[in-house]
């Protein structure tokens, strides 16, 4: 996958008030990756490596009860950062994230 343009980011929240050659150092870190409609990003319990930037298509957070069943916990759209559980100290992700569209 071609290398992510730095102009994709400079208007998202998290990266608005950095400058380009800093965006482009963090892009050079990054592994941009494409989901198809109904994929697992990563699944609930799951150790939690790594966190993500969603930079188009949206993204339902499913949570699944002591009894089994699944419960939608939000709706993530462009430009919003998801999975987050290694930013906020823990080893594994707390729900599944999965592609609501490509």
């Amino acid at each position: 996958m071609p290398k992510l343009d730095e102009s994709l980011l400079v208007t998202l929240p998290p990266f608005s008030r950095l400058e380009k050659s800093q965006i482009r150092e963090i892009l050079d870190r990054a592994t941009p990756r494409r989901h198809d409609q109904g994929t697992a990003v990563f699944g609930e319990g799951m150790p939690a490596e790594r966190f993500f930037l969603l930079l188009d298509g949206y993204i339902r957070v499913v949570r699944t009860t002591p009894t089994g069943e699944q419960v939608i916990a939000l709706h993530i759209p462009p430009g919003q950062l998801f999975g987050i559980a290694p930013a906020i100290g823990r080893d594994t992700y707390p729900a599944t994230a999965i592609c609501a569209s490509e």
